[in-house]
């Protein structure tokens, strides 16, 4: 989430709710790459 944030200009708690509604529309899913482990974000 961090990186989301750095890449917008917007308030931490306005990107951390946008993911958060997205995330219940089943529209963006977070998960672990297998390889590293390295969290990723993605679009459905």
């Amino acid at each position: 989430m961090a990186e989301i944030f750095l890449e917008v200009d917007e308030e931490f708690e306005k990107v951390e709710q946008r993911i958060e509604d997205l995330m219940k529309k089943n529209l963006l899913v977070i998960d672990n790459r297998a390889d590293d482990g390295a969290v990723i974000y993605k679009l459905n």
